[in-house]
């Protein structure tokens, strides 16, 4: 999906895994339709996923839908907790999909086992990963910049310090359905 030139919504699948990246924080569960994504994303068949999450409040699901997710949702907490760090089997083993929000001001970083363990959840595991960000200087700073980009860079993908300044923005977005999940 495009705003204007850039990129803020996109699909992608790395290795056995897949991943869904986005600039913008508010759509996490808003893409929910009449397309199975989240059954896309973790790879269930026509079952809902397990999610996992973790980051910011956004995570928890602090001014978005994903409250509403009706599958089986965790929230982790600000951080990835130390029995995964290094550890994508032991992520596999309980979550089909995790959800990562680094969208605050004045982010720690985030630690080497907790990329290597969201890097190889993906691209090991087969997993589905969620990256969230926002909006440079709306949402983010460059230390949750460098923070996502931990974790995108090595599955080819980068995030930008993009700031859109825009004002009121309302519309639909209508996205063909991709094949069913297999």
């Amino acid at each position: 999906m495009y705003l204007g030139d850039e990129t803020v919504y996109a699909l992608d699948e790395v290795g056995p895994g897949r991943v869904i990246y986005t600039g913008d924080s508010n759509i996490l569960n808003e893409e929910i339709t009449d397309c199975p994504l989240y059954e896309w994303l973790g790879a269930s068949g026509m079952q809902l996923p397990s999610l996992a999450s973790f980051g910011s409040n956004l995570c928890g699901g602090t001014g978005n839908s994903l409250p509403d997710y009706q599958g089986e949702w965790t929230f982790l907490g600000s951080s990835l907790p130390a029995q995964y760090h290094n550890n994508p089997g032991a992520l596999a083993a309980e979550f089909d999909v995790v959800i990562y929000c680094p969208v605050r001001f004045n982010a720690p970083p985030l630690s080497q086992g907790a990329i290597n363990a969201l890097v190889g959840f993906v691209t090991e595991q087969g997993g589905g990963l969620y990256l969230v960000s926002e909006y440079f200087g709306g949402g983010i700073d460059q230390n949750a910049l460098n923070n996502i980009n931990a974790v995108a860079n090595p599955l080819d993908a980068n995030f930008l310090p993009t700031n859109l300044n825009w004002g009121q923005v309302d519309g639909e977005i209508n996205i063909d359905c991709f094949p069913e999940p297999q």
